[in-house]
């Protein structure tokens, strides 16, 4: 028992000295032998001969048949799930009426489709769908835990990317099964231009980013601190929109209440070419909505609402800074 403890701890001394990636140190469904090769859980020599058990980290690979399962297809995942699928396979029509909420959208897609055309708000790596993850530390590095919608242009290479990042640790993963950007870009255009007294949807805003009639996108996931705020002008301008019922701000920012008087009244105090308003509530909706009324009354400066979080959240971060 005791040769067999100093073995597992002199191997996790030789894996740790090797400083693995941050994304390596993450928990695979298989364990933890992302420290030696960074490559696929199932196929780690450390693991294969005996010397690491799977469960030491926390892994459940046995227990699950997460290795020794062959891969899913798409349509078996589609039909039933398993251990080895995306969290979830979205249809089109889901991925439109859920796209604000997931922490990051993934584009698996070329270079070329991606310059043609892509989910504004969304993070680009092409070759995902056959590339081991951890090439693309710099775009997913801390991300491991978030949730992420992966497209591409029909759903095929979508899935195989979700695959891959489930294998390197990645824990809710959904995959855009039915179609992908082309059809899904038109869904949301289309959807937004059918009630004018709504449109823009938010859908349509997280599509094109900032635009004369979208406020930009800024959800709380990627908003990595204060200072990242502030930086987004030269003179950023935090516009408190919730409702006066709530009596606490963030230091310096501007309380303004959905109402079309005070709006016009605050709008006469800043410039389009100086300012940069930053629009936040309790969750999101309230500062999309009066990011829009912002811009139907006239507003052509750069503004921004905060989504998915507000007042708590960037209280937490400014006391970071501080």
């Amino acid at each position: 028992m005791i040769v067999q403890y100093l073995t597992v701890l002199l191997t996790l001394l030789t894996l740790s000295s090797a400083n693995p990636p941050q994304m390596c140190l993450k928990m695979s469904p298989c364990g933890a032998d992302c420290y030696s090769t960074c490559d696929n859980p199932c196929q780690c020599d450390v693991t294969r001969r005996g010397q690491l058990p799977f469960p030491l980290y926390g892994g459940e690979c046995r227990s699950t048949g997460f290795c020794e399962t062959p891969s899913p297809t798409l349509e078996e995942c589609v039909e039933k799930g398993g251990v080895k699928c995306p969290t979830e396979m979205l249809s089109e029509m889901e991925v439109m009426e859920r796209l604000t909420q997931f922490d990051y959208r993934i584009d698996v897609r070329s270079d070329e489709e991606w310059k043609a055309g892509h989910v504004n708000i969304s993070l680009h790596t092409p070759g995902l769908a056959t590339i081991p993850a951890v090439n693309y530390q710099h775009v997913l590095q801390g991300k491991e835990e978030s949730s992420v919608l992966v497209y591409c242009r029909s759903g095929r290479r979508a899935f195989s990317a979700a695959l891959n990042l489930l294998r390197y640790g990645f824990s809710t993963v959904y995959s855009l099964h039915t179609g992908g950007y082309p059809t899904l870009s038109n869904t949301i255009i289309q959807h937004s231009l059918q009630d004018p007294t709504t449109s823009p949807t938010k859908a349509l805003c997280y599509l094109t980013g900032g635009s004369s009639v979208c406020p930009t996108p800024l959800p709380l996931s990627h908003i990595p601190s204060s200072s990242y705020l502030l930086s987004l002008g030269d003179h950023v301008t935090l516009v408190d929109v919730r409702p006066k019922s709530y009596t606490e701000s963030l230091d310096g920012a501007v309380r303004v209440y959905d109402k079309k008087r005070r709006i016009k009244k605050f709008l006469k105090t800043v410039e389009e070419k100086r300012d940069t308003l930053v629009l936040f509530c309790e969750k999101g909706i309230l500062a999309f909505s009066v990011a829009k009324h912002f811009i139907k009354l006239g507003w052509q400066g750069r503004v921004y609402f905060v989504d998915n979080g507000g007042y708590n959240e960037l209280r937490e971060l400014f006391r970071r800074h501080y």
